[in-house]
C-alpha cells in the first residue's frame, strides 16, 4: 500500500510540474523580441522622415504658390489702376 501511495505522489508530481524555460531560452526570446522592436522603430523613423520631407515640400510649394498669386494680384491691380 505504501508503494502505491509513493507511486501516486510521484506521478502527481510529474504531471503537476510545469515545463520551465531555461535562462538561455528566455534571454534568446527577449533578444529576438528586442531586435524585432528595433527593426520596427527604424521603419517608423524612416516613415516619419519621409512624411517630414513631404510636409516640407508641400509647405514650400504652398509658399511659392502664395508668392506667385500675390504677384499676379499686384500685377492685375496695377493694370486696373492704369486703365482707370
Amino acid at each position: 500500500m505504501n508503494r502505491f501511495i509513493i507511486l501516486m505522489c510521484l506521478l502527481n508530481h510529474l504531471v503537476a510540474c510545469e515545463p520551465q524555460c531555461s535562462k538561455f531560452d528566455y534571454e534568446e526570446k527577449t533578444l529576438a523580441k528586442m531586435i524585432r522592436t528595433e527593426i520596427l522603430v527604424e521603419q517608423v523613423m524612416s516613415d516619419i522622415k519621409q512624411l517630414k520631407q513631404q510636409t516640407n515640400d508641400a509647405v514650400t510649394s504652398v509658399e511659392r504658390m502664395k508668392t506667385e498669386l500675390r504677384e499676379s494680384i499686384q500685377s492685375m491691380h496695377a493694370q486696373c489702376v492704369a486703365i482707370l
